[in-house]
């Protein structure tokens, strides 16, 4: 209704048995009501309200009065007819006082954000903003979205959207959908769907469909989940089962922390294990493995042993490993050489080992080069001059002419081109000539070579006509 119209009331009454219809109206100045008017933040309500934001009152708007009608036509009003102007002037008194108190803590928020980092008064600022989300969630929350998108705490936005999910979850999720910032619009349906969440899991799980999928739609379900799956964690996975991957992946994750992986990651295994999707048991044992490797890692890789699928071992033992890689590599590393020789262990001992190497390439070359088992250690020397070209190409070619079998030095040349191919094919190719086993050296200049073609090819050529280390059957390969 547009301002200053005003409301007609109809009545019916009845006298003796003749029904009589008598219509009053009310019009005027006083009753009408413009949300539009309200005090908003300057540039920033507006710009991030939804579009129905202008259209709804933040506060009370004036009530529609009933009033009796006059005894006859020329009386003077009545005492009903003057009570009810005295309430709607009165409504209107204190609408209008509390637009000034909002345009001053609207006022006051700005002066204080404006301040300098150092003077800013962050506990007031966020008690002002509470004040004005209370009163106006919807531009409290687009003033508290622009300052986190212009770098602002989060905890702004987190204030102002606790009293928008609250009253209209929906609307404040579409809001948050549509906002441009992904790092915003992800922030704010975290927030808004923790709220949602707590109180009406089955409503928020119903709105996650419509996000859009990616980010803003993965946020979200993770959230959602991890409060569905406590009460309901039939329910949970079924939801999830509607979803699609990136959700549904993330909503599996939220579900297994919220579960088990805090306290007691170990109980989960035998959940997941009994899962008959595989993809479901598989996410779930790289997720526990990780989890678990974080706080004992050497419990986790003992865990994985009573697996009964050698599958399930080597995915749990592979994730593990990797984890306490990150924090331990050296520690990782012995573990490893400790097991028993599989193809699995040769595999995995070159990731551990390189990350090993990288911090402190002469103890791990030297622990390396004194391994027992044969296919260990040529693995081992690899890796850790793959790792030490990268940081110490002197002092790698030092260690390599120390090295006393040509095995040995054959492993740790091997890396090392690897390593310095992309940035020094020439100087690499010379390295690789010295290779002693014909199907390493073979193997090592092919890579070479085809690398250096990428970036120089009449010096790739003229390297593969000219050495005497490449024969008649490899030149004629690498010339094709």
């Amino acid at each position: 209704m547009p301002p200053g119209t005003g409301y007609g009331i109809v009545f019916v009454v009845a006298s003796n048995s003749v029904p009589k219809l008598l219509a009053v109206f009310l019009a005027g100045a006083g009753l009408g009501y413009a949300a539009a008017n309200w005090p908003t933040l300057a540039g920033y309500a507006a710009a991030s309200a939804p579009p129905d934001a202008t259209e709804t009152a933040p506060f009370e708007t004036a009530p529609i009065v009933s009033i009796a009608p006059p005894s006859a036509p020329h009386e003077k009003n009545g005492p009903d007819e003057t009570n009810a102007k005295k309430r709607a002037a009165g409504t209107a008194q204190k609408s209008g006082a509390r637009k000034t108190a909002l345009a001053g803590v609207i006022d006051e928020l700005n002066k204080i954000h404006r301040a300098a980092s150092d003077q800013r008064d962050e506990q007031r600022e966020n008690e002002l903003l509470e004040e004005w989300s209370e009163l106006d969630p919807v531009a409290a929350s687009a003033w508290a979205a622009e300052a986190f998108a212009a770098g602002s705490d989060e905890t702004l936005l987190r204030t102002a959207l606790l009293q928008y999910a609250r009253r209209d979850p929906r609307a404040a999720a579409d809001w948050a959908a549509s906002l441009a910032s992904p790092l915003v619009r992800d922030s704010a349906l975290r927030e808004i769907f923790e709220t949602w969440s707590t109180r009406d899991w089955r409503g928020a799980a119903e709105m996650v469909a419509s996000l859009p999928i990616g980010t803003a739609q993965s946020t979200a379900a993770a959230v959602v989940g991890k409060h569905y799956a406590r009460v309901d964690l039939d329910g949970a996975l079924s939801w999830m089962g509607t979803l699609k991957a990136p959700a549904q992946s993330a909503v599996f994750q939220s579900i297994m922390r919220a579960l088990w992986a805090p306290t007691n990651p170990g109980a989960t295994l035998p959940w997941l294990l009994a899962q008959s999707t595989p993809l479901f048991r598989d996410q779930g044992m790289r997720f526990v493995a990780a989890e678990w490797a974080k706080r004992d890692p050497l419990s986790t890789l003992a865990q994985a042993n009573v697996l009964p699928g050698r599958n399930d071992r080597a995915l749990f033992i592979e994730t593990a490993l990797r984890t306490y890689t990150q924090t331990n590599p050296r520690e990782a590393a012995l573990w490893l050489a400790s097991q028993p020789s599989s193809p699995d262990t040769e595999r995995l001992i070159g990731q551990v080992v390189s990350a090993w190497a990288a911090f402190e390439p002469r103890e791990t070359a030297f622990w390396a080069s004194h391994l027992q088992n044969p296919a260990l250690r040529a693995k081992s020397i690899t890796a850790v001059a793959g790792s030490w070209a990268k940081v110490d190409p002197d002092g790698l070619a030092q260690w390599i002419g120390t090295l006393p079998d040509a095995a040995t030095r054959d492993a740790a040349v091997g890396g090392a081109t690897s390593a310095w191919m992309r940035n020094d094919p020439a100087g690499a190719a010379r390295w690789a000539e010295s290779i002693a086993d014909d199907r390493k050296r073979h193997q090592s200049i092919t890579q070479i070579v085809n690398e250096w073609k990428n970036q120089d090819v009449a010096a790739a050529l003229a390297f593969i006509l000219n050495t005497p280390a490449i024969d008649n059957k490899l030149r004629q390969r690498l010339l094709r």
